[in-house]
C-alpha cells in the first residue's frame, strides 16, 4: 500500500503553482510595471506577484527532487512517470489547440498546431520537457552521486554553488552556460537537494524563515533601489537590473527563498485528503494556463489590466483573477483525471512494460553488435 503524502509538502506544491500563476498574471497583464514610478499597485505587482514565478518553479522541482533522491533507483518506474507526464502534455496540447481553433482560430498559429502533436520534443512547455529529460538521467545521476560519497558530493556542492550560486547567482547577465531554462538547472538543484537530504540534519524552522527573509530582502531591495534609480536617471541599465535577481531559477535570492520555503514546509507533518487531491492537479494547472494559446487568450482577457491597474481595487481584482484561473484549471484537470481513469490508467503498466522491454532488447542487441565487432 502506498504511503500517504505529507500534506504540508502538498500545500507547498499548491502555493508554488499559485506563485507561478501570479508571475504569469503580471507578465501578461499588458502593463509594464517595472517602468512605472513607485506606487501601491506597482509594489503589489513587482514585490509580491512578479517574484513568484522563478521561486515557484524552483520550489516545484525541489519537491520532486526531495522524493526522487529518497527512492531506490528504478528506471522502469521513471519510464512510467514519463508516459503519464507525456500523456497529460499531449492531452492538453491537442485539446486546448482544438478548442481554440473552433472558438478563435486567429490565436492559433501553424507552429502551435504542429507543436500540439509533439509537445514533448517541440518544447511547448519548457518545464515538463526538461523534467522528463532529467527523469531519464536521474537514475544514473543518483547512483553517481551515491558512489562518489559524502566528501566528493560536498566538494561538488561547493563548486556548483560557487559557479551558479555566487557568480551567476548574484551578478547580472552572467550565466556560465545556464543561459536558458533547461535540464542543467534541475541537475544543479538536485545536487544541492540530495546532499541536504542524505547527509545533513533538517534545518530549524528559524533558519528556514531566515533564508526566506534574506531571499525576499535581496529581491525586494534590488527592485526598489533600481526602480528609484530608473525613475531618477531614465537609464535603461537600472530597468534591466530591476528584476535581475528573479530572472532565473538559479539566482541566489530565488534559491534562498525557495530552499527556505521547502525546508519550512517539510518540517511540518499532517494529512488532508482535500489538499492532496488539489495538489495532484497542479501539473495540469501549469499545462492549461501556460499553453501558448491559453497565455495569448489570458493576456487579452482576464489578465489584461491596462484599464484596471490604476484602480484602488486592483490588488483585490488581481488576487481574484489568479484564484479564479487556479480553480478553473483544477476543475478541468479533475475531469481529465476521470477520463484517464477509464483510458490510459488502465493500460499504463502495459505501455510501460512494452517500452521498457523494447529498450532492454535494443540494449542487448547493441551489446551483441559491439561484442561481435570486438571479435
Amino acid at each position: 500500500m502506498q504511503s500517504q503524502r505529507n500534506s504540508s509538502i502538498e500545500t507547498l506544491r499548491i502555493l508554488s503553482m499559485l506563485m507561478i500563476i501570479s508571475h504569469h498574471f503580471i507578465v501578461l497583464s499588458q502593463v509594464k510595471t517595472l517602468e512605472l514610478p513607485i506606487s501601491v499597485n506597482k509594489l503589489f505587482s513587482d514585490l509580491l506577484l512578479r517574484p513568484g514565478g522563478k521561486i515557484g518553479v524552483t520550489v516545484f522541482f525541489l519537491i520532486s527532487a526531495y522524493f526522487l533522491c529518497q527512492e531506490t533507483v528504478n528506471t522502469k518506474r521513471n519510464i512510467k512517470r514519463i508516459v503519464a507526464l507525456d500523456a497529460q502534455m499531449l492531452f492538453y496540447s491537442l485539446s486546448i489547440t482544438f478548442i481554440f481553433l473552433i472558438l478563435d482560430y486567429k490565436l492559433v498559429s501553424t507552429t502551435t498546431i504542429v507543436q500540439s502533436f509533439i509537445p514533448l520534443i517541440s518544447r511547448m512547455w519548457w518545464y515538463p520537457t526538461s523534467y522528463i529529460i532529467f527523469l531519464l538521467l536521474s537514475p544514473f545521476i543518483t547512483v553517481s552521486l551515491r558512489r562518489i560519497g559524502k566528501k566528493n558530493h560536498f566538494n561538488l556542492v561547493l563548486i556548483v554553488s560557487f559557479l551558479w550560486g555566487l557568480i551567476a547567482g548574484l551578478l547580472p547577465k552572467i550565466y556560465l552556460d545556464l543561459s536558458s531554462q533547461n535540464m542543467i538547472i534541475f541537475c544543479y538543484l538536485y545536487i544541492l537537494t540530495s546532499f541536504y537530504v542524505w547527509y545533513l540534519k533538517p534545518v530549524s524552522r528559524r533558519f528556514s524563515l531566515t533564508l526566506i527573509g534574506l531571499g525576499l530582502f535581496l529581491i525586494w531591495s534590488n527592485i526598489l533601489v533600481c526602480s528609484y534609480l530608473y525613475q531618477k536617471t531614465g537609464s535603461s541599465l537600472f530597468l534591466h537590473l530591476e528584476d535581475s535577481f528573479i530572472s532565473h531559477e538559479w539566482k541566489l535570492p530565488v534559491a534562498f527563498t525557495a530552499f527556505g520555503l521547502f525546508s519550512l514546509f517539510v518540517s511540518f507533518q499532517y494529512y488532508s485528503k482535500s489538499i492532496n487531491v488539489i495538489a495532484k492537479c497542479t501539473f495540469g494547472v501549469f499545462l492549461i494556463h501556460n499553453h501558448p494559446v491559453s497565455s495569448s487568450f489570458l493576456s487579452h482577457t482576464l489578465f489584461n489590466m491596462s484599464n484596471t491597474f490604476n484602480r484602488i481595487s486592483y490588488p483585490l481584482i488581481a488576487i481574484s483573477i489568479i484564484l479564479l484561473v487556479f480553480i478553473l484549471c483544477i476543475l478541468i484537470d479533475l475531469i481529465r483525471q476521470q477520463i484517464f481513469k477509464i483510458t490510459l490508467d488502465r493500460h499504463i503498466n502495459y505501455i510501460t512494460a512494452v517500452i521498457f522491454n523494447t529498450l532492454f532488447v535494443l540494449k542487448h542487441r547493441i551489446q551483441q553488435l559491439m561484442y561481435t565487432h570486438e571479435l
